[in-house]
């Protein structure tokens, strides 16, 4: 085994130096043998709990983790799943993984939550982003995860014990994985090709459907809502909060029975701005067209109620909902004095 490969760690979320490393072994006691936070709950003993990075960088802030580009440690997020542990480790045995650990997380089955894993994969020598964020991405697709894993400077908390949890953990030992000359890596390659694919027909099919589904009645000088949403607004925030998975180039939705990923954000050739496009039967947002923000917001929050949506989304913004209606306060004062004119002039 390799024993050099190591973990940036911290104590809790809050710190921001003087940080540590922590090697497999040690990850290994920190699963068998977690905290126990006793009467906290799972948001509070979240945030007490000690974390590690998939990288030896000597911070967890993005730009220092990608210029060191040393990723030390494959990870998998699986939440709210309908797989129990036994069914994700017969998996992993199934493959040239060899060296795992798999553990439920603090809220497993907790407060209404499903199913709750995190899976780590030992390395045999560091790999490059690239690599790293492929076959993270391919993982999450394999087990029906979330690639948030995939974000250089993601943080993973160590295990912990509440009250009236159900802990568990399994712990494979064997020869760390050469990422280099694996299959998972091929079969990673492949998917991703495949995504492309998928991905080039739908923007020669669909991308320039760039029309919104109904158009703002502006007049000189008032400020669109729906351009402020649009750049208020960022894709993969926006999509994992309605419960999108991402898996790649593509997007989960939460309705999806498949659980292949037909969600693309698309990239127009006529003004260069991403949009939604979906093939999921059951997402309400795969309407044939492509979404820009407001849409999928009006699609998904407000029940395609425009006016509903306008006002609302209008109150995050109170400048320019201010600067609107003053100026509709003086259109309708002008527009009162023309009309007194017009009858005066009648008369």
């Amino acid at each position: 085994m390799n024993s050099a490969l190591q973990f940036l760690s911290g104590r809790n979320i809050k710190q921001t130096d003087k940080f540590t490393f922590m090697d497999w072994s040690a990850l290994l006691e920190a699963v068998k043998n977690p905290l126990n936070f006793a009467d906290c709950n799972p948001r509070i003993a979240k945030a007490k709990s000690r974390w590690i990075t998939a990288s030896d960088a000597t911070s967890k802030q993005k730009e220092i983790i990608l210029e060191h580009n040393r990723f030390t440690l494959l990870r998998v997020d699986v939440d709210d799943s309908l797989l129990e542990l036994e069914s994700i480790a017969d998996a992993l045995t199934g493959t040239d993984l060899q060296s795992w650990v798999i553990h439920t997380t603090a809220s497993h089955k907790l407060e209404g939550c499903g199913n709750r894993y995190r899976i780590y994969i030992e390395l045999a020598e560091a790999v490059s982003f690239a690599d790293w964020s492929l076959v993270s991405g391919y993982l999450a697709y394999v087990f029906g995860g979330d690639d948030c894993a995939t974000r250089s400077q993601q943080v993973m908390f160590l295990p912990c014990r509440l009250n009236g949890d159900s802990y568990e953990y399994r712990i494979s030992k064997g020869t760390p994985l050469n990422l280099a000359c694996s299959e998972v890596l091929s079969d990673a390659k492949v998917w991703a090709e495949h995504q492309e694919t998928a991905i080039s027909a739908a923007q020669h099919e669909k991308c320039d459907t760039l029309q919104p589904q109904r158009a703002e009645s502006l007049f000189d000088g008032q400020v669109s809502i729906i351009d402020l949403v649009n750049r208020g607004y960022e894709w993969p925030e926006l999509l994992r909060h309605y419960g999108y998975k991402q898996h790649g180039r593509a997007w989960l939705a939460p309705e999806s029975g498949s659980g292949v990923a037909g969600a693309y954000l698309l990239t127009s050739r006529t003004d260069g701005k991403q949009r939604l496009f979906s093939h999921h039967t059951n997402d309400p947002c795969a309407t044939g067209r492509c979404l820009d923000k407001f849409d999928f917001l009006l699609v998904r929050e407000y029940g395609n109620n425009w006016q509903k949506a306008i006002k609302e989304l209008a109150e995050q913004f109170p400048a320019a909902c201010a600067h609107n209606r003053q100026l509709w306060g003086r259109k309708k004062k002008a527009d009162a004095i023309r009309s007194l004119m017009n009858v005066g002039g009648a008369a």
